[in-house]
């Protein structure tokens, strides 16, 4: 996936692969397709994170979505039962987003202002694979 091979480059590979990675020079859209496994808030901001690298190696700020698929609701998605996008934003804007960049590579840390704006535009959206149904 050339995601990965940017996640690769950047220093930050084997911790973010979401199922699809669509890029443009305007917007970086991610899709997730979960079963059984959930998610957490740190799996959350990679995806994230792997937004604000591309736009690092693009040169170039872009709109960010991350959709998931997933057999039940949202909230079913995660350890931590958010009912909605806005209540996971809200909650992962409550943790240490500094440390969390640190943790990920020193030269992401003065990235900061720039990751807090993709957390707070960022779109998330959820749809059941029930719902995909008429597409197939």
């Amino acid at each position: 996936m050339h995601d990965q091979q940017l996640a690769d480059d950047l220093g930050i590979g084997g911790s973010i692969q979401p199922d699809f990675c669509f890029r443009s020079a305007s917007s970086l859209v991610s899709l997730e397709m979960k079963i059984t496994a959930k998610s957490s808030i740190e799996q959350f901001l990679k995806y994230l994170l792997l937004g604000l690298a591309d736009e690092i190696a693009s040169k170039h700020k872009k709109e960010h979505c991350l959709g998931f698929i997933g057999p039940d609701n949202f909230s079913a998605l995660w350890k931590s039962g958010y009912k909605t996008p806005a209540e996971l934003k809200k909650a992962a804007g409550k943790t240490d987003l500094a440390g969390f960049l640190g943790e990920n590579g020193d030269q992401f840390v003065k990235h900061l202002p720039r990751f807090k704006e993709i957390l707070a535009s960022v779109n998330v959206g959820f749809i059941t694979y029930r719902e995909c149904r008429p597409f197939t």
